[in-house]
């Protein structure tokens, strides 16, 4: 009992008694990443992005890094409606042979990495989920892998190319307006304007090459009812996108496209199931190649920061020390920052209240169990007022006593061990469970240890708390 108490009061509590000593990181820590800029704000283009990592021996760059430090979630289809997953976007990564499929070789792939409880749904010996969503955006899942530390995130794979375009859906997530004008070649007919302006952008790798196809029903009977005329469209879609600035600032620009005909095909995109956008004026599903040109002709002018990859932390920090020496700003990933004065105050609060409730707890545990165990203690007062009798000194009773209850605390561990593996193992309890690291299994001994010792104190108390005579002769004596 006192086990089992003392494994869910530091499941509880146990991460945020070290809330306060958790490091915080300006970025996501990413092995051997440098985010960097200019001192002066001055943008950077790829060019010269992929010249400087030559320069300083990086393996990799990102031109536009945003989605690093970001927080999104992908979504699958499932028996009740849509199932979502919040995750991290990474590329490149790899976690040895021991995987469900394969790794990712095309844009359109992605590989999953996931927490073990996700292995209801996506499956354990092979795949059952074939397709994720991101960014209304649908890729195939090639292969997956689970973790059980559940205090990690979920991880979407992709290859660089699917990476790039996973980027560019991460900025276009908003609604757009769209003012669609159709006009008759000819010059027989009437021009036809159409103004949505409850519009979605949907990037789609079933749409043509550098093309847009835009659903609506008015539209498309408008174009098609008379397929000779010849139809030219121009569409100006209107909305804002994310803009991710230095070291964190974010800000909502307005931004227009103008496609004329060349951009339109009349082939719809072939999709797996339905993106639950039927209340939309229309959808605009965009080629992912002419998405990251949008993107690129956007950003370039002002988007000042990038990542450089190297080997290692120790490598990023060397790369980081000459970069500054060239004039640059650059931090690698793992650099954490002091919290405020009153804010880290109340960090450290928190983690001394949670560590109070923590012993409290256990005090009541230990006075819980002493209740329960007050009548079994009337059955050895005779045998330690005989022992005392005996002459046996009350120092060796004592310490056999706390000797006793120290090995009973063996099956106590054996249970905390066993249950421990149990929920590592168990999917379905892992997902209960906050997932615990050694300090706080070493926490949960102590507390075991702490509850074993107020305990046996109390018995000593109680069974050395009056006479030998009193004790044999059941308390009658004067």
């Amino acid at each position: 009992v006192g086990a089992l108490g003392i494994f869910l009061i530091t499941a509880l509590c146990g991460g945020r008694i070290a809330a306060a000593f958790q490091p915080n990181y300006m970025f996501r820590p990413i092995d051997g990443r440098v985010v960097v800029t200019t001192r002066t704000g001055e943008v950077i283009g790829e060019e010269q992005v992929k010249q400087l990592a030559s320069e300083y021996g990086a393996e990799d760059y990102v031109r536009y890094d945003v989605v690093f430090d970001g927080n999104s979630a992908f979504y699958t289809p499932y028996s009740y409606g849509l199932s979502y997953y919040p995750c991290e976007y990474a590329y490149g990564e790899t976690y040895g042979d021991n995987i469900i499929g394969r790794y990712p070789t095309a844009a359109n792939e992605v590989f999953l990495y996931l927490n073990i409880y996700y292995q209801e749904y996506f499956g354990e010996n092979e795949l059952t989920q074939k397709s994720i969503t991101l960014n209304d955006m649908q890729f195939t899942v090639t292969g997956l892998k689970y973790f059980y530390d559940n205090n990690l995130n979920n991880k979407v794979i992709f290859t660089k190319e699917g990476f790039h375009v996973a980027t560019a859906a991460y900025f276009f997530q908003n609604d757009i307006s769209i003012n669609v004008d159709v006009t008759d070649k000819k010059g027989e007919r009437e021009d036809a304007h159409f103004n949505f302006s409850y519009g979605k952008l949907i990037p789609s790798f079933g749409v043509e090459e550098g093309k847009i196809y835009i659903e609506n029903s008015d539209y498309q009977n408008q174009i098609k009812n008379d397929p000779d005329a010849a139809w030219q469209t121009t569409a100006r879609i209107s909305s804002t996108y994310y803009s991710y600035g230095n070291y964190g600032s974010t800000k909502d620009y307005n931004w227009g496209k103008t496609f004329t005909n060349e951009f339109f095909t009349d082939k719809a995109p072939s999709l797996e199931y339905n993106n639950n956008y039927y209340y939309r004026d229309c959808l605009v599903y965009i080629s992912p190649s002419l998405l990251t040109q949008m993107m690129e002709e956007i950003f370039d002018p002002y988007y000042s920061q990038f990542s450089l990859f190297f080997q290692n932390d120790a490598a990023a920090h060397a790369a980081a020390e000459r970069l500054q020496e060239a004039g640059y700003i650059a931090v690698p990933s793992d650099t954490t920052y002091e919290l405020g004065e009153w804010t880290a105050i109340e960090a450290i609060l928190q983690s001394l209240i949670m560590l109070a409730v923590w012993f409290l707890v256990i005090l009541f545990l230990a006075f819980f169990l002493n209740l329960c165990s007050r009548r079994t203690l009337e059955a050895f007062k005779g045998d330690m007022a005989i022992m005392r009798s005996m002459g046996i000194p009350v120092k060796v009773i004592k310490i056999a006593m706390y000797v006793r209850m120290l090995f009973a605390l063996i099956p106590a561990y054996l249970f905390v061990i066993l249950a421990a593996i149990f929920i590592y193992v168990n999917p379905t309890f892992n997902a209960l469970f906050t997932y615990l690291y050694a300090w706080q299994y070493a926490l949960m001994f102590v507390g075991l240890l702490i509850l074993t010792v107020r305990i046996t104190h109390k018995q000593i108390h109680q069974l050395f708390g009056q006479s030998v005579k009193k004790s044999l002769k059941g308390g009658s004596a004067v």
